[in-house]
């Protein structure tokens, strides 16, 4: 299942189309197909859709009815997710300082590693704060209609 992830993520796998012929597969089957179709697209729901012919609603209805397939779905994301960490921690080996930067934001901000924005008024200045009101009334009785007064 990893390499086919990986060839997906690279853009070296090959996107298999899945064409039943004759009458209408069953469910099982093609709940099978899609969960395949997912792996081959790195769990990409719109492509894994297109390649086994069901609409994106029917993988959703999958997806609430029958708890065995969203959880071999889940399963998939998981193996999504270890694929990615996988590859910025080798980032981060390699001494790429993006991947570093990134990895300490995200995941040691309880030491510090924080992207703070700091925001001034003009000039380095403090900012100023104003507050608008804007008040209508509406008065029936007066001249035989409605009239607004603004204050």
């Amino acid at each position: 299942m990893e390499q086919t992830a990986n060839k997906a993520a690279a853009g070296q796998g090959e996107a298999k189309v899945y064409q039943f012929t004759g009458k209408r597969p069953s469910t099982k089957v093609r709940k099978r197909a899609m969960l395949e179709a997912l792996k081959a697209s790195f769990g990409v729901i719109k492509m894994a859709c297109d390649q086994v012919g069901i609409e994106r609603t029917t993988h959703n209805l999958w997806m609430s009815k029958d708890p065995k397939y969203r959880e071999a779905v889940e399963e998939l994301r998981e193996v999504k997710k270890d694929f990615v960490e996988n590859k910025l921690l080798k980032l981060i080996e390699s001494g790429n300082p993006q991947a570093t930067i990134y990895a300490a934001e995200t995941l040691l901000k309880d030491r510090g590693y924080v992207k703070r924005t700091e925001l001034t008024g003009a000039d380095g200045g403090e900012i100023e704060h104003k507050i608008t009101h804007e008040v209508t009334f509406k008065n029936s009785k007066a001249q035989g209609g409605s009239q607004e007064i603004s204050g």
